[in-house]
């Protein structure tokens, strides 16, 4: 008879799953590698677990050999694969744990101090490390430096507040993947009252060689109630050079030959402010009043017509009154008479 060889048909492993990839924090515990009843094969399995850091280079887990996997407290990223043997059939799993690290380097700039109604510098961010490497940012407000308050829109990794009115307090707070948010240490924006009441009196207009009113200025309110005061003068209200000397509240003001623009500047604490603009206006003297020569007369006659030159000086519009004595000591107002 014939001889015949025999051959044994084994299935293939199927359902070898060892559950899904995971993200944790450093330091965290992977949830446990439930691994799944494997059918195929013989029926009967061995397993083989191992563990890779960058999927290509792959060492035995000496030791583990069920069919789950509890997997302690992890510091970087690991692949873990089952290995399932089963007669002569093998079939090979996959799976991986992420960790990523605590977001660090979360810094923010040092406390400033400002004017009010006057936006502080910018608040620049450091840019953080950790998480998964993308970053979510809230920036909160507070007043009190206890109850926070997240700015409105503030979602940048720096912070433009725009003008301020009062004392407040920022930080910033940043998401990044399953590690925990991080917030920032505090920094306050301490605003101080703006300068009121820097007030320093009317203009004034006289003549050429006239003395000037002084320059009252009112006491100021605001800034941290210290007050530095530096008078300045301007021939056209637009270039200003400071007065000499003059830091006092209120101003002497000397006999002027030119018209001058006045303003008080004031300095406290981070505020300044220039005054309101006081000007010594400054007409010429009149000049070039001249009547003709002297007459006479018989009695009863007229004289020729006295003719007045035209004037200059003053603000150049003339106002005219005669007068007249009979003994060129005492003079009265000419009746009717106001032509030059």
């Amino acid at each position: 008879f014939p001889s015949h060889d025999s051959f044994a048909t084994i299935p293939g492993i199927f359902n070898n799953q060892i559950g899904n990839s995971q993200t944790l924090c450093n330091g965290g515990t992977p949830s446990a590698l439930t691994g799944s009843i494997p059918t195929g094969g013989t029926g009967s399995y061995t397993y083989v677990w191992e563990s890779s850091p960058d999927n290509l280079s792959w060492a035995v887990m000496t030791g583990i050999n069920t069919t789950g996997y509890a997997v302690p407290p992890v510091s970087q990223s690991q692949y873990f694969r089952r290995i399932v043997l089963s007669g002569t059939c093998s079939d090979t799993s996959r799976t991986q744990v992420i960790v990523e690290f605590p977001i660090g380097n979360n810094q923010i700039n040092s406390s400033q101090t400002i004017c009010q109604f006057t936006a502080p510098a910018i608040l620049s961010g450091s840019l953080p490390t950790g998480g998964n490497l993308n970053y979510q940012y809230t920036w909160e407000s507070s007043a009190n430096n206890l109850s926070w308050n997240a700015v409105a829109g503030s979602t940048l990794q720096n912070l433009n507040t725009g003008a301020l009115t009062s004392n407040i307090y920022y930080r910033r707070v940043i998401v990044s993947g399953v590690c925990a948010p991080n917030t920032s240490s505090v920094i306050s924006i301490q605003v101080e009252p703006a300068i009121q009441n820097n007030l320093i009196g009317a203009s004034q207009t006289l003549c050429t060689g006239q003395l000037p009113v002084n320059l009252t200025g009112l006491t100021p309110s605001g800034g941290n109630g210290t007050f530095v005061f530096q008078w300045q003068t301007s021939n056209n209200n637009i270039n200003w050079l400071n007065f000499t000397g003059s830091t006092n509240q209120n101003q002497t003001l000397p006999i002027l030959s030119q018209s001058l623009y006045y303003r008080r500047m004031i300095v406290s604490g981070v505020c300044n402010t220039p005054s309101d603009t006081a000007n010594v206006f400054v007409q010429p003297a009149l000049g070039n009043n001249f009547i003709g020569s002297s007459q006479t007369v018989c009695i009863g006659t007229s004289p020729s017509v006295l003719t007045g030159s035209t004037p200059t000086g003053g603000n150049s519009v003339y106002g005219y009154l005669w007068q007249s004595s009979s003994d060129n000591s005492t003079w009265i107002p000419t009746p009717i008479v106001t032509g030059k």
